[in-house]
């Protein structure tokens, strides 16, 4: 039980023990080979269409961190089942991922569709515009990487980009 760790920080010892145990007890193609296999049973993971939606959302995540550190990275097209399964997951997943966000925040895809994701303060909000792949991509804590447009107050907008999101 390693990946509680990664939410709670009191057991944050805990997942990097079981981390640097599995980096010591298996190479990097077996790690590979169970992450394909799934996850055990009794996992988060495992239970039917939450797990799916978890774990796309992660691999998305990860996969983007890896290409938009390459020098010449450029934006890229999915189709639109991927968009569409992205923005019904950043829309469960925002409430909780920007619950730190200085102020309100509306999510908002090109064609107006929108999507509360914290409810206004008495700072107001922020609305913040793009393609469910990029505002997965902000509300995940990789503002700096996410084309999007944010329009609210300059002050708000400015400490939105700096602040900490994620688990």
């Amino acid at each position: 039980m390693a990946g509680p760790g990664i939410m709670i920080p009191a057991l944050s010892d805990t997942t990097e023990r079981r981390m640097a145990q599995a980096k010591a007890r298996y190479s990097f193609t077996e790690i590979v080979d169970k992450v394909r296999t799934g996850p055990p049973t009794f996992s988060i993971y495992s239970f039917p269409g939450l797990g799916h939606n978890l774990n796309t959302t992660e691999y998305f995540v990860h996969h983007e961190d890896v290409r938009r550190a390459q020098p010449d990275w450029q934006p890229r097209q999915l189709p639109a089942e991927q968009q569409d399964g992205l923005w019904k997951a950043v829309r469960l997943a925002a409430k909780g991922m920007t619950r730190k966000a200085p102020s309100g925040l509306v999510l908002r895809l090109p064609d107006g569709r929108e999507s509360v994701a914290k409810k206004p303060t008495g700072q107001g909000s922020v609305t913040i515009t793009g393609e469910p792949a990029e505002l997965v991509l902000f509300c995940f804590g990789r503002q700096s990487v996410a084309q999007v447009d944010l329009d609210g107050d300059a002050d708000l907008v400015e400490r939105l980009r700096t602040t900490s999101f994620g688990v």
